[in-house]
Order: structure tokens, then C-alpha cells, then sequence
């Protein structure tokens, strides 16, 4: 007679238990940046709707044109239109100057312009943050890959010496 009047308090108790335990398992609805915004340009060219990006990106006013011109530039660069690509990182050069001109030199290069590449990196080795080290490390690699092995080392190991000294940020990609 107790068992029949102990089960339903039991079940009354552990409804809600499992409920409140079935919300905290739930993963949280993913919020959709808003249209027209960097954000909603960003994840369109993450999901490689490349037209769509385009069209944002070269929308993007203020604040936020430096970032989203050369986010096109790597959206051009990534569909082979390297000429376009190339006036669209000059125009993100106002605000991401460094990653700009990482990404000029990158176009250069495969555009077998390897020594005006390297010329262009060496004439910005002393910019800084993360443009500045993507600037070292294409040079460095640039270096290795015409055969300047032994002047590539100097610019890698600026990188290194940045992190020993922890002066990159654990979110620098």
C-alpha cells in the first residue's frame, strides 16, 4: 500500500527534474546575423555562396568597409579573379592595411610576379599584429620557395620570438 502512494510523489517529483535537465541539454538556436550586415557577408562567403557574398561585401559602408573589402578580395581571389581581387584589397588597405598587403603579395605570387611579391612584403616587414606576422610568414615562405632558403629564417622567427614573448593573441588565426 505504501509502493502505490510513494510512485506517483516520485513521478510528481521527477517530471520536472527531467524536464528542466532536457532544457539544459537542448543546444541553443543558433541567431542568424542580420541581412546586409558583415556578419551575414561573412557567413555567405563561408558557405561559398560567392555571388551572394559578393553583392554583400561590396555593399558594406563605414565602419566596416575595410573588413569587408578584404573579405571580397578573398572571395574574388578564391574564384580566380585575381584583378579584382587585387583592387579590392587596395581599398581594404584604409583599416587592415597589413592583411591587405599580405594578400596583394599573395596575388602577385600566383601571378608569377614572384620578386615583386617579395619586394612588396620587404617594403612592409615592420607592420605589426596579425597582418604583420601573415606578412612575415608569406615572406619567409616566398623566400624558401626561390630557392633563399638561409634569408628565410629571419622573418619566421620574428613569429616565434612574438609568441615566446606572448604577444600574439590566442585568437590570431
Amino acid at each position: 500500500m505504501r509502493f502505490r502512494s510513494v510512485v506517483p510523489l516520485a513521478l510528481a517529483l521527477a517530471i520536472p527534474a527531467a524536464q528542466a535537465l532536457a532544457q539544459q541539454q537542448r543546444p541553443p538556436v543558433p541567431t542568424l546575423p542580420p541581412p546586409g550586415s558583415l556578419g551575414a557577408a561573412l557567413d555567405s562567403a563561408r558557405k561559398t555562396e560567392y555571388a551572394d557574398a559578393e553583392k554583400q561585401l561590396g555593399a558594406i559602408t563605414g565602419a566596416d568597409k575595410p573588413a569587408a573589402q578584404l573579405e571580397l578580395a578573398r572571395v574574388l581571389r578564391d574564384q580566380g579573379k585575381y584583378t579584382e581581387a587585387d583592387k579590392a584589397a587596395v581599398a581594404a588597405m584604409g583599416g587592415k592595411k597589413g592583411e591587405a598587403i599580405a594578400l596583394r603579395a599573395e596575388l602577385l605570387f600566383r601571378a608569377g610576379k614572384r620578386d615583386e611579391a617579395i619586394k612588396l612584403l620587404e617594403q612592409n616587414i615592420s607592420e605589426t599584429g596579425a597582418g604583420g606576422r601573415e606578412i612575415k610568414l608569406l615572406l619567409g615562405t616566398y623566400r624558401i620557395a626561390v630557392g633563399k632558403r638561409a634569408d628565410a629564417e629571419a622573418p619566421l622567427m620574428d613569429i616565434v620570438a612574438e609568441y615566446n614573448q606572448s604577444k600574439i593573441d590566442p585568437r590570431d588565426g
